[in-house]
């Protein structure tokens, strides 16, 4: 049958399945969507062209099931280090094949992660096709509760992830989407004035528990001030959902300049506005260096040419819930911090201070070892092929399957 389920629940990550649905439908596949209404609020047009099933009204019905698939796989996450096992597994799909009843209306299933749907992602009549959402997915949900027929993701490294925590056997390579409006950019080109400027991308919105904002925005100030005191100009630039509000504190200091806010609203995808992608390639080319803690915006920087100055908070008092957020994050340790020498420790208070001084005081070697830790991550993220060449293999994949 010619026929496809495509499931989303966040509609920034479902926007990365977006090429990979209008292919088929070039293909005359039959469409079918399994979406939260906040997808269908972002993506009308493109729903409308098939069969919709709403994700909230099927787990309304399926109130016990959703429970007890989270309770095992919870529970094989703490006992096993690789997640349910594959005897686990199939008994999952024993379980949740006699709990539920499949309400999806073709076998093949197309989803990113997140969704929390594998309760009926294990059913027995179902084959699925897992497209990885982000490159913190993997480590974040460990085994996903579910095998997939096929496992997409934007690498090998990120593929490699997966399969610390799961059991599938065969995987292919998704294009990047969150990075594609810096592919269809031109890349940095050298500044002519002598002025250097610096960037930092905040890592954490005001929704983030535990503190972190504040602490945050207090390693922020005393970046504010030390680079000040170098008669270095500051970019800071917000999370793309962040209140222009939270950023009042930084107005005072007139080194520092505020980058844009996404204003477009909630219905926004991961592409977010073309307006808005615009500013962010401006806000870059005005920029001769990123400092980062752990946002993805170090491969956005990265993938467009800038030199990235990682930073490793190396802190047991005025930053310390930051230190141990980061630092315990299997992605970041992964991802940014792999090599002693291409990252920077920054400790407390005044000692801190002198730590971004020493970074700064020697900017030839510093850039040096900037762009060393950028060339990594883009020959880590730049794409082999083309967006449509890999649309049309991934979608040929798929289909052929």
């Amino acid at each position: 049958m010619r026929e496809i389920t495509f499931m989303g629940r966040y509609p920034l990550q479902f926007a990365s399945l977006v090429p990979y649905i209008e292919e088929c439908l070039r293909r005359n596949y039959k469409i079918y969507f399994c979406v939260s209404k906040s997808v269908l609020s972002a993506f009308p047009d493109l729903i409308s062209k098939g069969e919709t099933i709403f994700l909230e009204e099927i787990e309304k019905k399926h109130y016990i099931a959703i429970k007890t698939h989270s309770f095992l796989n919870r529970t094989c996450n703490f006992l096993f280090s690789k997640g349910a096992c594959k005897g686990l597994l199939f008994l999952y799909k024993t379980i949740f094949s006699f709990l539920v009843k499949n309400p999806l209306k073709s076998k093949k299933i197309v989803y990113v992660t997140k969704i929390h749907l594998s309760w009926l992602l294990v059913h027995k009549e179902l084959d699925v096709y897992t497209f990885i959402g982000s490159w913190d997915h993997p480590s974040l949900d460990k085994a996903s509760g579910h095998k997939s027929k096929f496992v997409f993701g934007w690498n090998e490294t990120l593929l490699c992830d997966w399969k610390r925590f799961n059991h599938d056997v065969n995987y292919g390579i998704s294009f990047p989407m969150p990075f594609r409006y810096i592919f269809e950019s031109r890349k940095k080109p050298l500044k002519k004035d002598n002025v250097f400027i610096v960037m930092y991308a905040f890592t954490f919105s005001e929704t983030a528990p535990r503190g972190l904002f504040k602490e945050e925005c207090e390693f922020v100030t005393l970046l504010c001030t030390a680079l000040k005191e170098m008669g270095l100009k500051l970019l800071i630039k917000p999370k793309p959902n962040q209140k222009p509000e939270m950023f009042n504190l930084f107005r005072c200091y007139d080194n520092v300049e505020i980058c844009s806010f996404n204003t477009h609203g909630e219905k926004e995808n991961l592409l977010l506005a073309e307006s808005y992608n615009e500013t962010r390639i401006k806000e870059m080319l005005m920029a001769d260096l990123v400092i980062n803690l752990g946002t993805t915006f170090a491969i956005d920087a990265a993938l467009f040419g800038l030199p990235v100055m990682q930073i490793k908070i190396n802190s047991q008092n005025k930053f310390s819930t930051l230190a141990k957020q980061l630092n315990n994050a299997y992605h970041i340790n992964h991802y940014l911090l792999y090599d002693r020498k291409k990252y920077y420790l920054i400790s407390d208070g005044e000692e801190a201070k002198k730590e971004i001084y020493d970074c700064f005081s020697n900017k030839e070697h510093l850039l040096e070892v900037c762009n060393s830790f950028s060339q990594d991550i883009r020959s880590l993220f730049y794409p082999a092929e083309s967006l449509g060449e890999n649309v049309k293999k991934v979608v040929d994949k798929i289909v052929k399957d």
